[in-house]
């Protein structure tokens, strides 16, 4: 096909335009999103399950104990063995040859630990039903002898 002539192109340009025709357009509708799945909240956000999670909590820790489990983590004179190992630390600590610090590290605790173990072996029972103790350090180097 050829294309048109220039003279049917210039009595084309000639003619009056014609206004295109209008057709009301049907108004946007907004775009509604998709149903979301209802996100369940955490344990810790809902008040309700918060106090759920407790009970359940405290009855798991009731049957353990039920069960005849250890909760929580063992002492430290616990250990076996630890009275056999710290009695000559002990000696030692009392004759001043170490420090508190040293002998911690020796067995394997914080300064802290071993103090508290330290001033509870030292200190006198309150009750008859208490253990017996050791009252001084003089009862130390017994001990320790005896271990020795």
């Amino acid at each position: 096909m050829l294309p048109p002539h220039p003279t049917e192109l210039r009595d084309l340009s000639a003619l009056p335009l014609l206004s295109p025709v209008y057709e009301p357009e049907e108004p946007e509708k907004p775009e509604v999103p998709p149903p979301q799945p209802q996100i369940r909240k955490t344990w810790y956000e809902d008040s309700e399950l918060r106090r759920l999670h407790g009970e359940q909590t405290k009855a798991g820790l009731v049957k353990a104990r039920e069960r005849g489990k250890r909760l929580g983590r063992p002492k430290v004179d616990e250990i076996p063995g630890f009275e056999l190992r710290s009695f000559s630390i002990f000696k030692r600590i009392a004759s001043g040859e170490i420090t508190r610090t040293q002998a911690a590290g020796e067995l394997g605790m914080s300064p802290g630990t071993l103090t508290r173990v330290f001033d509870r072996w030292i200190k006198t029972p309150s009750e008859p039903s208490d253990p017996p103790v050791i009252n001084a350090f003089e009862d130390i180097y017994a001990l320790a002898e005896v271990v020795d």
